[in-house]
């Protein structure tokens, strides 16, 4: 048998090692019966036989007595080589294609925009199932239910979702985007639990480029997460909590930053404030968003303001340091209304 172009064309076998699976009968033997091949006339399985005058494989179907060598044509052997190559289809072949083309494509776009690529899996034998309202699944199954790996197109949110399953549900490691030019650009990488994005290191992105790497708890991000904007140098890193910022955290935006507590996405509570084009400096309380209660703010020129804030200006009793000394102020929306200079 010429095995020069690289596979025996009966067995497939590595031309690298010119090794033929046909020397081995009991193994190929095996392989035959494994792929159910028949003769299509006469329903009988194929077997092969070697003869001993120099190495040549061939196929023999035992009713009709026929031999057949690589250079035949013959639907037997034809349907040989359709069975090993479905063994051989890659990932894409097995569980993206069998949805159709147009799906298909635009999982294909959604994977160029979002950078993503194909899934290890060690299973490539998938069935396919399409129910009533248009959702497509194809992977594995047991008793009637999604189980192990397989890829499910959910037609009325347009999302597909990659991954693992259990008992029917999501459930492990997979992920979930949009296709579509509408809303193409969400997608979720990381574990799911009961078919909620479940993780303590999930990534999920947004078409316009904003991406959260943190905990995730039933779909909303809870715990502690890094929230990077599409504008660069923008983040938030701190804790959050039924997917609002909540607690303690970081906050940088166009060079301004805060360092403080957070309450329903918001600034609430006590907070360091530094705005980096003006060079100045507050910290004190909160609430939502804005300066309110007892505080002190720095202006660029060294000036500070200790007291009371309200909406975010200067508003009742404080206390004003500077080159001239302290003076007691009081103050009405920003305005001083009484002041009076402190001597030591």
């Amino acid at each position: 048998m010429d095995l020069s172009d690289g596979n025996c064309s009966i067995c497939r076998q590595c031309a690298e090692c010119k090794t033929c699976a046909c020397e081995q009968s009991e193994s190929f033997t095996t392989e035959l019966s494994f792929l159910n091949v028949v003769c299509p006339q006469c329903e009988i399985e194929m077997t092969y036989k070697q003869y001993s005058q120099g190495h040549q494989c061939l196929i023999k179907c035992e009713k009709c007595d026929q031999d057949y060598n690589s250079a035949d044509v013959h639907d037997c052997i034809d349907a040989l080589k359709h069975k090993l190559a479905s063994l051989q289809k890659g990932y894409w072949e097995t569980y993206i294609l069998p949805m159709g083309d147009g799906l298909a494509n635009g999982v294909k776009k959604a994977w160029e925009r979002l950078g993503l690529s194909e899934i290890p899996v060690s299973a490539k034998i998938a069935v396919k199932i399409e129910d009533e309202n248009g959702n497509i699944y194809i992977g594995s199954l047991s008793q009637k239910q999604y189980e192990g790996y397989g890829v499910l197109y959910e037609k009325a949110k347009n999302k597909v979702y990659e991954g693992e399953f259990r008992n029917g549900v999501k459930e492990g490691k997979g992920r979930t985007y949009t296709i579509g030019e509408d809303n193409m650009g969400h997608c979720y990488q990381g574990r799911f639990k009961d078919g909620k994005y479940q993780d303590e290191e999930g990534v999920y992105r947004w078409p316009e480029g904003e991406r959260y790497i943190g905990a995730f708890n039933e779909n909303s991000q809870e715990g502690i997460g890094l929230y990077r904007y599409s504008t660069p140098g923008d983040i938030y890193l701190g804790t959050y909590h039924d997917g609002l910022k909540h607690g303690l955290g970081l906050h940088s935006k166009q060079g301004d930053t805060y360092l403080g507590d957070f309450q329903g996405d918001t600034s609430q509570g006590w907070g360091l404030y530094r705005l980096s084009l003006l060079g100045e400096t507050y910290m004190g309380q909160w609430r939502g968003g804005a300066f309110h209660g007892m505080g002190a703010y720095e202006q660029a020129d060294g000036q500070v303001y200790v007291g009371s804030f309200e909406n975010d200006v200067r508003h009742g009793s404080g206390v004003v340091i500077g080159q001239g000394g302290f003076r007691a102020v009081k103050m009405v929306n920003g305005g001083i209304v009484h002041e009076k200079v402190i001597q030591f």
